[in-house]
């Protein structure tokens, strides 16, 4: 039983001469009230904070991301336009954010940050693309952005899978 149908009931014994439009006018502005009360969130939040963050911090496709410093970037970025950072706007935050790469070549290990966007020319791509697509010519001589997007989108891709 609903808590608009026991208010009813109890209105009913206090009130036996109510009008039916009447109770049923009184039911819908209990519901009402019970809408608008109601919490927000679909869903209720499943872990804490402080474990979600570890989980993030753990997740392969977060690699090379320094979880905790870019949580607290997009929290004062979000403080500043009053905007609320919700877990759905920090994990696009954080799928957007530079990467610290390790990269080695010829025994020698350097540690770039970058970030892993198709539009922005990354280190070592040259070489990733050799390894990738062989001996072609078609990386000869070609500027970063004169790569087809695909092309570029699969090197970035094998430069986060070889740092890890």
């Amino acid at each position: 039983m609903s808590l608009s149908d026991k208010v009813i009931a109890r209105f009913k014994a206090e009130f036996p001469g109510a009008s039916n439009a009447g109770l049923l006018r009184l039911g819908q502005i209990i519901e009402q009230c019970e809408r608008e009360g109601a919490p927000k969130s679909k869903r209720p939040c499943l872990m804490p904070d402080a474990e979600w963050i570890k989980s993030l911090e753990g997740e392969p496709a977060l690699a090379g991301v320094d979880v905790r410093k870019e949580i607290g970037k997009a929290q004062f970025w979000c403080k500043q336009r009053n905007k609320k950072a919700t877990r759905k706007f920090l994990v696009n935050w954080l799928n957007n954010a530079p990467r610290e790469l390790t990269v080695q070549m010829d025994g020698q290990s350097s540690k770039e940050t970058v970030s892993i966007d198709p539009y922005r020319e990354p280190p070592f791509w040259r070489d990733v693309a050799a390894g990738l697509y062989g001996g072609t010519d078609y990386f000869t001589g070609r500027a970063w952005n004169d790569v087809s997007l695909d092309y570029r989108k699969a090197i970035c891709n094998q430069l986060l899978v070889t740092s890890k």
